[in-house]
C-alpha cells in the first residue's frame, strides 16, 4: 500500500519544484533570446545577400548596355564615365546609394579587376566588374555582438559585337509558306543558317523544280511539308523561334539635309549625296550613283526598265511604301563597314507598311543585309540573278520564284554583327 505524504510536506515539495523551474527559466531565457536573435539576423543576412547580388547584376547589365551602344565610338571602354554612372544609378535605384553603409566599386577597361581570380589583371574591353558592399546592421544578435555584418556581391558581365551566322531569318510566327521558293529557283546560302519561325507545318514550301541549300535549317515547326522540292543541309525541327536579331537597333534619325524627290529618267547620269529624300525613282536607262552614307527615304525607292543603281558604303532606309529593284540595268550596292549600321544595305522601316522586291534579268550584286522585319521580301530570279542578292535577309516572309539562282553569302563585315551578352561571374 502506497503511503501519501502529509499535506505540509507536499506543499514544501511543490514550493521547491516551482523555485527550480524559475531558476532554469532565468538561465535559459538569455540563451533562447540569443538563438532567436541569431536566427532572425541570419534570415535577414541571407535576404540581404540576395538583394545585394541582384543589385550588382543589374548595375553590371546597365553599364554593359552602355558600353555596347557606344562600342563603335569607344571600343568597349568608358572614357566619359557614362557607363559607370549608369551602373551607379541602377544600384541606387535598387536601394544601394554610394554612402555610409554602401560602397559600389565599378571597374571598366582600362581598369584592373579588384577581386576574383583575375584581381590586378586588366579588365578586357566590353567587360564590367561591379562590387557592392553593404553593412547590414544587427538586431537581437547585437546583444551578444556589436557592430554590423558586411555583405558583399561581385558581378562580372561582358558584352561584345560578333558576326551573326544567319543567312536567312524568317520572323513570321504562324503563316503557311512564310518561306516559299517556287518555279526553277535555287536559293544558296553557303555556310549560313536558315531560320523559319512559323510553327505552321507548311511554313516552308519548296516547289518541285526548286531547292534551298544551307549549312543548317532551324525550323520551329515539329514537322514540315516542304513540297516536292529539296532542302540540302542539316535540318532541325521544333527549334524555338528566334527574336529579331537587330531589334536593339534604333531606326536612323531623319538627316538634316533635305534632298527632296529624285526622278531620274531617260539617259540621265546622277550622283546623289546622303540625306533625307521624299522618294527616289529611276526609269528608262538612267544611272544613279549613291555616295557613301545614309539615305533616309520617306516614300520608296524604285529602279525600273533598264536603269542602274550603284553605291559603296550606303544604307537605304525606307520609311514608307516599297523598295522595288525591278530593272535589267543592274544593281550594285554595298553597306557601311563601320558605325552602328554597319553591314545593312536596305532597311525597310518597321512600320513602313511596304515590301521589298528584287527582280533579276541583270547582274545583281547587293552585298550586306536586307532588313525587313515586318515586311515580305520577294525575289524573282528572272533568267538568272548573278552575283549576290544579299549577304543576309532578315524578313517577316520571303518568297522566291522565277528561274535562276539566288545567292545569299553571309561573310565577315558584309553582314551586320549582333550583340552577345553574358554574366561571367
Amino acid at each position: 500500500m502506497r503511503r501519501s505524504l502529509p499535506l505540509t510536506k507536499r506543499r514544501k515539495y511543490c514550493r521547491s519544484r516551482r523555485g527550480g523551474t524559475l531558476a532554469t527559466l532565468l538561465v535559459a531565457l538569455p540563451v533562447m533570446v540569443a538563438v532567436a536573435g541569431l536566427t532572425l539576423d541570419s534570415g535577414l543576412l541571407i535576404t540581404r545577400s540576395v538583394n545585394v547580388k541582384s543589385a550588382a547584376d543589374a548595375a553590371a547589365y546597365a553599364a554593359s548596355d552602355h558600353l555596347f551602344r557606344r562600342w563603335f565610338f569607344d571600343n568597349g571602354a568608358d572614357p566619359a564615365g557614362q557607363a559607370k554612372l549608369a551602373a551607379l544609378r541602377v544600384a541606387a535605384a535598387n536601394g544601394y546609394h554610394q554612402g555610409a553603409n554602401t560602397t559600389v566599386t565599378i571597374r571598366i577597361s582600362p581598369d584592373n579587376y579588384s577581386g576574383g581570380a583575375e584581381a590586378g589583371q586588366p579588365v578586357p574591353p566590353g567587360t564590367v566588374e561591379v562590387v557592392v558592399q553593404y553593412s547590414q546592421p544587427t538586431t537581437f544578435s547585437g546583444l551578444l555582438k556589436g557592430g554590423s555584418n558586411l555583405v558583399t556581391a561581385r558581378t562580372v558581365a561582358s558584352t561584345q559585337w560578333e558576326p551573326g551566322r544567319n543567312g536567312l531569318a524568317i520572323l513570321d510566327l504562324s503563316s503557311e509558306g512564310s518561306l516559299n521558293v517556287s518555279g526553277d529557283t535555287h536559293v544558296r546560302c553557303p555556310g549560313g543558317v536558315v531560320t523559319v519561325n512559323s510553327a505552321n507545318p507548311s511554313a516552308t514550301k519548296v516547289g518541285s523544280g526548286a531547292s534551298v541549300s544551307a549549312l543548317e535549317f532551324d525550323l520551329t515547326a515539329d514537322s514540315s511539308c516542304f513540297g516536292s522540292g529539296k532542302l540540302t543541309g542539316t535540318t532541325n525541327f521544333g527549334t524555338p523561334p528566334v527574336t529579331d536579331p537587330l531589334a536593339f537597333l534604333p531606326e536612323p534619325s531623319v538627316p538634316d539635309a533635305d534632298r527632296g524627290a529624285v526622278n531620274a529618267a531617260g539617259t540621265a547620269r546622277m550622283t546623289l549625296l546622303p540625306g533625307h529624300y521624299n522618294n527616289i525613282s529611276l526609269s528608262d536607262a538612267a544611272v544613279v550613283t549613291l555616295s557613301p552614307g545614309i539615305y533616309y527615304v520617306d516614300n520608296g525607292l524604285v529602279s525600273a526598265n533598264s536603269s542602274s543603281i550603284q553605291g559603296t558604303g550606303v544604307l537605304i532606309y525606307n520609311a514608307g511604301s516599297n523598295v522595288s529593284l525591278n530593272t535589267s540595268g543592274g544593281v550594285s550596292l554595298t553597306p557601311p563597314i563601320t558605325g552602328l549600321y554597319r553591314g545593312i544595305t536596305i532597311w525597310q522601316g518597321r512600320s513602313s507598311g511596304g515590301n521589298v522586291a528584287i527582280t533579276g534579268g541583270a547582274y545583281v550584286n547587293l552585298v550586306g543585309t536586307i532588313y525587313a522585319p515586318n515586311s515580305t521580301v520577294a525575289i524573282n530570279a528572272a533568267g538568272s540573278v548573278g552575283g549576290t542578292v544579299a549577304s543576309q535577309v532578315i524578313a517577316n516572309k520571303l518568297h522566291a520564284g522565277g528561274a535562276g539562282t539566288v545567292n545569299l553569302t553571309p561573310t565577315g563585315t558584309k553582314a551586320p554583327q549582333f550583340r552577345r551578352f553574358q554574366f561571367i561571374q
